[in-house]
């Protein structure tokens, strides 16, 4: 997980990957349940909430080794 923000206060939002082609307009109930081991991680990580409710902004679609990932743009609800 990204998060991404308006360089002024809280993230706004996320970018996730999942097997999972959820569509935009989609709202999801995201929950971290692994936060990063190391210092560098977690600095990355700064912010991010560990449960929210967002909005799919958008959505890409990648081709990995075992078959398609969706990349999505997530917009969380304050």
């Amino acid at each position: 997980m990204r998060r991404w923000g308006d360089g002024q206060c809280l993230p706004r939002g996320a970018y996730i990957e999942t097997a999972h082609p959820f569509k935009p307009g989609t709202i999801l109930i995201v929950r971290m349940v692994r936060y990063p081991s190391s210092q560098t991680d977690r600095e990355a990580v700064e912010g991010v909430r560990s449960i929210v409710l967002a909005e799919v902004r958008w959505r890409r679609e990648r081709l990995a080794a075992g078959g398609p990932i969706y990349g999505m743009g997530l917009r969380y609800f304050d």
